[in-house]
């Protein structure tokens, strides 16, 4: 019986966090889709925005906890100087002053659930969709840009490696392309490799046609080039946002592709709640305990998705290519959640 109750609990986590994260993305989508139909335009960019912005932010969360428990466990001698030291000593103190004006203005300042669904609520209902979209990613924005250099500052404080405890290869969601051919370059640096690959997907999006084009022709052998890491060391102290990364990069080149072949807007957005969902569930996965494990090498990763994204896009069936994916991808996390379901009803 205890048994059975804790694989539940387990499974009950996962979904909670699951639910929370789909229904906050569907508002999202809400949102878009009403501002649209009062001819505002933006709206879904802005809507498209803030689900890349949450979802790698949320990715870095999920990783620095895991982190800072691997940092509890096997503490370092240097860690307890510098200036990671020093922001960690002035943290713990924030938070432990409950009802300070410091202790609140830090909760406010990373902008966690409750009050993006605040200012969500109030600047609909004041306003319109379209500026509580621009509010939320203005503020989820330098939410992140905070967060993720503190934590960087720690992370290098603490000189621990955490990435490389886990199956890597899975939660990079690397395909048995990366895994199984491109890893054989054995490239290092996939901190850098994904940054760069970001950076590109970014410049790509923010630049015109028909240099757009160009740029995602060669995201495809960038893509490959980024799965070369895949067998690379993952034991640097940065290496953590790795994850995040290459979940930055490939949203993006999402966005590029849809860009590129005009596709409509809910379904763009749609194939990336999708492919956040499954990323989520990787995550939310290893955090709660649940039972049952996605594909831990997947046979179509985050390198051959965006490799069929573009070629499909580049050879003019970009809105079938979005749609055939989305349904794959999400096909994929459904029947892999009712499967686990199934497994924690009582016999």
């Amino acid at each position: 019986m205890c048994i059975r109750d804790s694989r539940f609990d387990a499974f009950g986590g996962w979904l909670d966090t699951m639910a929370d994260r789909a229904k906050e993305y569907l508002v999202y989508a809400g949102l878009a889709a009403g501002a649209d139909r009062l001819g505002m335009h933006g709206a879904w960019a802005l809507a498209i925005t803030a689900i890349v912005l949450q979802t790698t932010r949320h990715m870095t969360d999920t990783w620095y906890g895991a982190l800072h428990d691997e940092a509890a466990l096997r503490p370092r001698p240097q860690a307890a100087a510098g200036v990671g030291a020093r922001l960690t000593a002035v943290s713990q103190a924030a938070q432990s002053s409950r009802g300070s004006l410091i202790y609140w203005a830090k909760r406010i300042v990373v902008f966690p659930i409750g009050e993006r669904w605040a200012l969500i609520a109030l600047a609909a209902a004041v306003t319109n969709g379209r500026i509580a979209l621009g509010l939320l990613v203005g503020l989820g924005a330098l939410a992140f840009l905070y967060t993720l250099s503190l934590r960087s500052l720690r992370a290098l404080s603490m000189r621990v490696p955490v990435l490389n405890t886990v199956d890597t290869g899975r939660h990079r969601d690397d395909g048995r392309l990366a895994r199984d051919v491109l890893a054989r370059a054995r490239m290092d640096l996939p901190l850098l490799v994904g940054a760069v690959l970001t950076a590109y997907a970014g410049v790509g999006i923010l630049i015109g046609e028909p240099v757009r084009t160009g740029l995602l022709a060669g995201a495809i052998p960038a893509a490959l080039a980024a799965g070369m890491t895949a067998r690379a060391r993952h034991d640097r102290p940065l290496d953590w946002l790795v994850p995040a990364v290459l979940r930055g990069a490939e949203y993006l080149l999402v966005v590029l592709a849809g860009l590129v072949g005009g596709v409509p807007w809910p379904l763009l957005f749609g194939l990336l709640l999708v492919l956040a969902l499954r990323h989520y569930d990787l995550t939310a996965r290893m955090e709660k305990g649940a039972p049952g494990t996605t594909a831990g090498a997947a046979v179509l990763g985050w390198e051959g998705r965006v490799v069929l994204l573009a070629a499909a896009t580049l050879a003019g069936f970009a809105t079938a290519g979005f749609g055939v994916l989305t349904v794959l991808v999400g096909g994929a996390f459904a029947l892999t959640a009712a499967r686990d379901w199934r497994a924690t009803r009582p016999r």
